[in-house]
């Protein structure tokens, strides 16, 4: 299953039509592809919190849960972020699992992010834009 805890920061952008998102995603191999588990099969909402994201003392609530994939948005107010690596951060080594950002500004047309989107591999998961689709179909709250 792969594991995605996220944080989304949304700021529109003063009297224009567009929006600036960051994403910032917990990403394995620092910050190359997305966390996964270890065990294999159907695993439970509860398994994934007690066995993955609570020891990591990474907290939140599940947006998104399937077979195949945990979406976890991040409660900033009670995880410490800055107890955590960047993807920039000197001391991270390549097998490390570390903060990520994501970049989009978002208008009437997203044509042109889609595009790069597309292009930006996780590993074996795919895209950044598969990402993007999930949260965008899901309201968050």
């Amino acid at each position: 299953m792969y594991l995605l805890p996220y944080i989304l920061e949304s700021k529109l952008s003063g009297q224009s039509e567009f929006t600036s998102q960051t994403l910032w995603l917990f990403l394995a191999e620092r910050g190359k592809a997305v966390w996964q588990t270890d065990e294999e099969g159907e695993l439970t909402p509860s398994f994934v919190i007690n066995e993955y994201f609570t020891p990591n003392e990474i907290y939140g609530n599940i947006r998104h849960f399937t077979k195949d994939i945990c979406l976890f948005e991040v409660d900033c107010m009670k995880t410490r972020i800055e107890d955590f690596w960047t993807w920039l951060d000197e001391k991270a080594k390549e097998d490390d699992i570390v903060w990520r950002p994501f970049f989009m500004i978002q208008g009437k047309d997203n044509y042109a992010w889609e595009k790069q989107a597309e292009k930006h591999m996780l590993g074996t998961f795919g895209s950044v834009q598969q990402i993007w689709e999930i949260l965008l179909s899901k309201p968050s709250g």
